[in-house]
Order: C-alpha cells, then structure tokens, then sequence
C-alpha cells in the first residue's frame, strides 16, 4: 500500500500582501516572497502557497 503525502497547498487570496503577513504572523514563520506573485511558506512537511485569487481562478479555467 502507498502513503500519499500532502507537500503543497495552494490557498487563493484576495490580496497577497495582507495575506502573507497574517500567515506570517500566524504562523510564526518567515515567507519566501522572492517569486513576483506568489508567496510560499514552508512548514514541516509540507509548504503553503499564497496566490492572487484571481489570477488563480483564471489559471484553473485554463485547466478545467
């Protein structure tokens, strides 16, 4: 039997820059903001990335 392990969740925000410094915050841990447009927080185990939730919309339109 294999184990799936979650390593990325991807949460569309309204307005990144509030977002990553609630997350931050929370968190207590310091974001990667190095990558325009999208901001990643790593936990252990697993990451979370903070993405314009329009742009976020549009790109799963182009998926779906």
């Amino acid at each position: 039997m294999q184990i799936s392990k979650v390593t990325l969740i991807t949460l569309g925000v309204s307005d990144l820059n509030k977002a990553t410094k609630f997350y931050e915050a929370a968190l207590g841990t310091h974001p990667n903001t190095s990558y325009d447009g999208v901001t990643f927080i790593e936990l252990p185990g697993t990451w979370i990335s903070l993405y314009p939730l329009e742009r976020l919309a549009f790109v799963a339109d182009l998926v779906a």
